[in-house]
């Protein structure tokens, strides 16, 4: 699972995909099943890749949990989530934006963004300025896609300039 993740964090779809296709020739697919029922970290790290090979139903059915939770407590989402990167959030408002439902995509985008700098999350903010950039384009609220096209290139410029001085140098 691990390097399903490392996989994913890089954007290296391709390498994602044969970890796993290794998970499922060891058989540990129901396993992991189970474990992303109780691990909202792992559901959006399998969601994420649900998505990306057009299985959305298979996708909002692992993040089904966290979205209800969102809607019916923010604090709560947040607690349930605290653990998890601003990626694994942006996987619930790609749940949201799946269905069109933009202004709730909108809302926990907003706030995955405003978690993000809190924390000095470069890359963090970067992808959530990136989702609220989607959202608005499709809302056609132009000068907002503009704003956050922006926060993005900077956002994701810091976060390479902040990696490569740690020594984490992603392709």
């Amino acid at each position: 699972m691990d390097k399903l993740v490392n996989a994913l964090l890089i954007g290296d779809y391709t390498d994602a995909l044969k970890q796993l296709d290794r998970l499922h020739q060891a058989g540990t697919v129901e396993q992991l099943r189970v474990q992303t029922r109780r691990d909202p970290a792992r559901s959006a790290t399998v969601a994420e890749l649900c998505f990306y090979m057009g299985r959305n139903d298979e996708a909002r059915g692992l993040l089904e949990r966290y979205a209800r939770m969102w809607e019916a407590s923010p604090a709560k989402f947040q607690t349930a989530m605290e653990a998890t990167t601003a990626r694994a959030w942006l996987q619930v408002v790609e749940y949201f934006y799946s269905l069109g439902r933009y202004e709730t995509a909108e809302a926990l985008a907003r706030a995955t963004l405003e978690r993000a700098r809190q924390s000095a999350d470069h890359l963090g903010g970067a992808e959530a300025s990136y989702y609220l950039m989607r959202i608005f384009r499709r809302l056609h609220q132009y000068r907002e896609v503009e704003d956050h096209y922006h926060s993005a290139i900077e956002g994701f410029s810091k976060s390479s300039a902040v990696e490569k001085n740690d020594g984490i140098v992603r392709q």
